[in-house]
């Protein structure tokens, strides 16, 4: 038997699949699986008796347009979406008065490709947002690279007429621009101005700014970044694993770099109150909140 193709047009008054199979509208169909025309008298005749008759036509084309004769779907229960609200405040624009804004993030990684375009967004965000302080936990950069800094620097200098960067990373070396982990600080505007001293940790962990506040107030920012408790591979580029050698070089045997995290920050932390100043500390930690491990 040939092979034919069938038109299901559900929409048609005429069509041969919603009515009587002799309402012949379609003449081109027709002709084409051996049907008569509409303007030729219907000759019925009557199928001789054998074993097994083959389908007439019609059949054929009520079995084609089952096929694709729309069927009930059964509609899913819907999804329900949590709200998107706000934990703690607010963050309105433009920024109250004697307001200092800061916003952290975990950045996940920067890409410098296209001219920076997507740290250019970024800081236009900020500025939208009256961000006068940026922390940031991995940007994935080799910071220690003059073009890595230079890309940062002049990308910001587009949206901030005065801006302070403080970046962080260890001192593993990188083929290319990528390099996993690192911190960041960047303070703009008059926030600028109060900046007094700034650094990072040897091994990318943290970034940090001192600033003089009301009535000569030394307030430290501290942004961190810590790693996973351990890693799922012996060997690698990862932030663990950098931590990991730059720990062995230092003469430790059994280099666990989420506990010398700990031990190194805290020992900062403790230098930074003998000199009386206040601290605010933001980052990724990878712990539970009720894990207190920072003094």
């Amino acid at each position: 038997m040939n092979s034919f193709q069938a038109i299901y047009d559900v929409n048609s008054t005429g069509n041969s699949f919603h009515s009587s199979v002799y309402e012949y509208q379609h003449d081109i169909l027709n002709d084409f699986v051996g049907l008569p025309p509409t303007t030729q008298p219907l000759k019925i005749t009557a199928p001789q008796p054998t074993e097994m008759a083959e389908p007439q036509a019609p059949d054929l084309m009520r079995r084609f347009a089952a096929i694709f004769r729309p069927r009930s779907i059964t509609r899913p229960d819907p999804i329900h979406i949590n709200d998107n609200d706000v934990f703690g405040d607010s963050m309105p624009t433009p920024a109250p008065a004697n307001t200092t804004r800061l916003y952290f993030i975990n950045l996940n990684g920067l890409n410098l490709e296209k001219k920076a375009v997507q740290f250019r967004d970024l800081c236009e965000k900020l500025k939208k947002a009256e961000v006068h302080l940026f922390a940031a936990a991995e940007h994935n950069l080799d910071t220690n690279k003059f073009a890595v800094r230079k890309s940062l620097q002049d990308t910001a200098r587009r949206s901030f007429k005065h801006y302070n960067l403080q970046t962080a990373t260890s001192s593993t070396i990188a083929e290319k621009f990528y390099k996993p982990g690192g911190t960041l600080l960047m303070a703009q505007g008059d926030l600028v101005g109060r900046i007094k001293d700034q650094g990072n940790d040897s091994l990318g962990r943290w970034s940090w700014m001192t600033m003089v506040g009301k009535n000569q107030r030394l307030i430290t920012i501290i942004s961190a970044y810590q790693v996973c408790k351990r890693s799922s591979k012996r060997s690698g580029t990862t932030a663990y694993h950098q931590q990991e050698s730059i720990l062995r070089t230092r003469g430790i045997k059994k280099a666990k770099p989420q506990k010398y995290f700990y031990r190194n920050l805290n020992e900062f932390i403790r230098i930074c109150k003998t000199k009386n100043e206040s601290l605010i500390l933001v980052g990724d930690f990878k712990n539970k909140p009720n894990e207190q491990k920072i003094q």
